[in-house]
């Protein structure tokens, strides 16, 4: 039901689209909201689960957006966790200055970069769809070659500085290590919109994956054509095969 209103939605004439998204949004925004907390529930229920509790709980949220599912994370975890998380979209940075003075008494330290395989600048390409329920961005990516579950404007790159995620983490844990005299349990949520591939691939060579604790992703190879469609296919059949070896706790996010 929600998915042939949202398509019907798609198809009318874009001023009629901008006159009924206010009433659009209201409905999407219910359900979405209602979804999200019961996938963020489930997911700190199998981080929680995993993790011995004399290690440190840490969690990172590749994709922030708005905060709107990160809040609810906070909300779910342990009151000792600590949280990074990072995000592209830089007109967001209001929202993400409240979140972290939401909580004071927590360590928030949210970070306005793409999440890659290198480190440096890199460019990213906005959605030109109408804003849709919870999120004031439906999607931006980094990757090359999306037709389908987002309609990317690839005239209009914009340029951010990127992290090699794979380093990243391997310097978050050895820092955690360094103060505490423990392995932190990390659970990663990434939603990046194609850039997971390039990043745990580079994760996957460099020896890193281990370190990660929990994983809720969510993979776009299906919404990608031309030559990165080919390359995303072969990176998800690896990934999978790493995740279901490692046995660490996985659940798609979406």
């Amino acid at each position: 039901m929600k998915h042939a209103l949202q398509k019907a939605f798609m198809a009318t004439p874009a001023p009629v689209r901008h006159l009924l998204a206010p009433l659009v949004n209201i409905y999407a925004q219910r359900s979405q909201i209602n979804r999200m907390k019961l996938a963020v529930r489930h997911a700190a229920a199998m981080a929680i689960h995993q993790r011995d509790p004399a290690r440190p709980f840490v969690f990172v949220d590749c994709g922030f957006n708005n905060g709107l599912v990160l809040d609810h994370f906070i909300q779910s975890l342990p009151k000792d966790a600590d949280f990074y998380g990072f995000e592209v979209q830089e007109d967001l940075k209001p929202q993400a200055a409240a979140l972290a003075a939401k909580y004071p008494a927590r360590t928030i330290r949210l970070e306005f970069a793409a999440v890659s395989d290198n480190v440096g600048t890199m460019e990213y390409f906005p959605s030109r769809d109408v804003p849709w329920g919870m999120f004031p961005h439906i999607a931006t990516t980094t990757e090359l070659g999306r037709e389908a579950g987002a309609h990317m404007d690839y005239s209009k790159p914009r340029v951010i500085g990127s992290i090699d995620f794979s380093a990243w983490l391997k310097d978050l844990s050895e820092s955690y290590v360094a103060k505490t005299g423990m392995q932190p349990f990390i659970a990663v949520k990434m939603n990046i919109e194609g850039a997971e591939y390039p990043v745990l691939e580079k994760t996957l060579n460099d020896g890193h994956f281990p370190l990660i604790g929990a994983l809720f992703a969510e993979f776009h190879n299906a919404q990608f054509s031309g030559p990165n469609r080919e390359i995303f296919d072969r990176s998800h059949t690896r990934i999978m095969q790493a995740i279901e070896t490692s046995a660490k706790p996985y659940m798609p996010w979406a």
